[in-house]
């Protein structure tokens, strides 16, 4: 299982937008970032789950995005394909 600073530097977010995408008080956030508290094992986990999830979905997306400025390239648009 990740830890909460792995979990956030796979997100390729910064702390603020960590805190604001996934609900968490940035206070909070910084207790268990810092140690100062450590976050229950359920919430790891679901915060992991979560980050792995919206990495996949970012990553269908360009794959999208490539697949159809390819496909305007070659038929020059995407609407009858």
């Amino acid at each position: 299982m990740m830890d909460i600073k792995e979990i956030r530097k796979l997100s390729g977010l910064n702390v603020r937008q960590f805190t604001e995408r996934y609900k968490i008080p940035y206070t909070t956030f910084h207790d268990w970032d810092t140690g100062k508290s450590n976050p229950p094992v359920y919430v790891l986990e679901l915060l992991e789950r979560a980050v792995r999830e919206d990495w996949r979905k970012e990553i269908e997306n360009e794959e999208r995005k490539s697949l159809a400025v390819h496909v305007v390239r070659e038929h020059g648009t995407c609407k009858n394909i």
